[in-house]
């Protein structure tokens, strides 16, 4: 059970860990729904004295607070930064 709540929790900052753009919106918009709260959860169950992946408490709040991500805009930012980028370096050659 351990490492299944440590998987997902990779998996998660894999997909969602990195993420650049040169709209700013976008930027803050992907850090205040994905990291934000993964941070802000996990600082919530150490003060609590909660172990995040060893204790079921813990791992419900990360399953919780990964199902709740909007992944659909979240995809929607992803493809606008790939444009935006694509549009600041055929800018940058004219």
């Amino acid at each position: 059970m351990y490492e299944k709540g440590l998987q997902e929790t990779k998996e998660f900052n894999k997909l969602y860990g990195d993420f650049t753009s040169p709209i700013a919106r976008d930027v803050d918009y992907w850090y205040d729904n994905t990291l934000k709260p993964v941070r802000d959860a996990i600082n919530y169950m150490y003060d609590k004295g909660i172990d995040p992946t060893r204790s079921a408490e813990g791992r419900a709040l990360i399953q919780k607070l990964i199902n709740q991500a909007p992944v659909a805009k979240l995809n929607q930012i992803r493809q606008s930064a790939k444009i935006a980028d694509e549009y600041v370096k055929n800018r940058g050659t004219m």
